[in-house]
This record gives C-alpha cells, structure tokens and sequence, in this order.
C-alpha cells in the first residue's frame, strides 16, 4: 500500500513539474520513453517573406495523431546567426499547436535560420511515454549583395573558437554542431546506437537545453549568437557552450551507454 503511494506521488510530482523564471511558470519539457502507437502527422517550421522583401512570417504547426495529456511546441528563431525570438506553447488534452510571428528588419543582410522541438506527453494510467520530432527552415535576403552567408558563418565560428579556447576543449577531440543542425546530430547517433538510445539522448539534450538555455534567454530578451555542440568522438558525452547577454556557459551532457 505504501509503495503505491509513493508511486502515485512520484507520478503527480513528475507530470505537473514546471520552470518557475522571473515570475512566470512554464512547462518544463520532460523526455519519457518513446510511445509506439502515437506519432507526428505533421510538424513543421516555415519561413516566409513579403512581396516587398521586407516583412517575415514565422511558422511553426504540429499535429499529433491523437490527443496528448500535453502537447508542446518549442521554436527560436536565429539572425545572421544571433537569437532574434523564441516561441513557446503547450496545451493540455490536445492534438495541434499553432504558432506565428511576424518579423520586420531592415537589415541589408538577414539570414534566418529557425528550429523547433514538437514533443507530446501521453499517460496510461502509471505509464508515461512521447513522442518527439524536430524541424527547421531558414531564408536568405541580401538587398545588396554585399554580405554572404559564408560571412556570416565565419563571425560563428570566431565566436564559437573563443568559447571552446575560454573552456580550454581540445577541439581534436570532439565533432561539432551548431545547434541549428541538432537534426545531422540525431542522425550521427543513429549510426552509433540504437534509434531509442538516440531518440533518448536527443530528447534529454532538448530537456537540458530547455531548462538551462532556452527560458533564461528567452526571459532576457538576449541576442545572443547560436550555441554550438561537441559531441566527443568517445560517444561518451556532449558539451553545449553557449552565452546569455554575454555571460558564457557550459553544459554537459553524458551519453549512458556502452559504445
């Protein structure tokens, strides 16, 4: 009788945890092995721009095949490679989410380069699972031809060398992935491991990164340049190096399992 008890406290403690930040509380995103009967009709992130080349619109859409205990959707969006907004939405009980945003700039150059993390909850009676999927877009506008993504990516990787110098990594060591290409890393580890075990692991990286990186940014209104991910040749493990209104930060990530 005790031992059901605790089960079912653990359950309600683990199904209503929640981020609190600056007053506001936000579902946490919690990873739970993979559900095998549900799964993504639809999930999506679109980029789009106005005849007069100068208006974005911003979409993220996803729908479950059946209705989830709770159904988020998470999307930031990146400009010329620095964090330009963040979308966050959950609904209790559902099957879709829909997300907009309208962005203007006047930038002579914009890159935009957007990801999302869809992800649903499902609870049969003691048992909890979900589902997860990941999707991106980018767009390109250069009013003048004076700028190219290459540019761009090069002010990245300055940026990203002084964080991996700042922490002293041996860059030998590790095969990186700007966090814009988190679907490339999912599908390295596919080839390593088994699907669930990468499935996990992504999952988990969402839940750290969600927890660590995305509220706490999102809250700041910081802009941020795109944080980059070693993932170490081992498989052992992954490092996140990222800043928030300039304050640098490392995350790490262990990979628990026999390579």
């Amino acid at each position: 009788m005790k031992k059901d008890i605790l089960l079912i406290v653990i359950l309600i403690v683990t199904t209503i945890y929640m981020v609190i930040m600056n007053g506001k509380v936000e579902k946490a995103i919690t990873y739970f092995p993979l559900n095998e009967e549900n799964n993504f009709k639809e999930a999506a992130t679109a980029l789009n721009v106005s005849a007069a080349n100068s208006t974005i619109h911003w979409q993220v859409n996803s729908l479950s095949s059946e209705a989830a205990y709770l159904r988020q959707d998470i999307a930031l969006l990146y400009l010329n490679g620095h964090l330009k907004g963040v979308l966050n939405k959950w609904e209790e009980d559902a099957k879709s989410i829909r997300q907009s945003e309208t962005i203007t700039t006047n930038e002579e150059t914009a890159y935009f380069q957007a990801i999302s993390f869809h992800h649903g909850e499902f609870h049969d009676k003691s048992v909890i699972t979900s589902i997860q999927q990941m999707s991106r877009d980018e767009l390109y506008l250069d009013r003048n031809d004076h700028q190219t993504k290459q540019v761009i990516n090069s002010r990245l990787q300055a940026y990203w060398d002084k964080l991996i110098n700042e922490y002293n990594l041996d860059q030998q060591d590790f095969s990186p992935y700007p966090f814009i290409e988190l679907q490339e890393l999912s599908d390295d580890l596919r080839l390593a491991f088994s699907s669930d075990i990468s499935e996990a692991f992504i999952g988990q990286l969402w839940e750290g990164l969600y927890k660590n990186y995305i509220l706490e940014a999102a809250h700041a209104n910081a802009n941020d340049m795109m944080p980059l991910i070693l993932l170490a040749k081992d498989y052992s493990h992954l490092i996140i190096l990222y800043t928030i209104d300039g304050r640098s930060n490392k995350l790490i990530q262990r990979l628990q399992t026999t390579h």
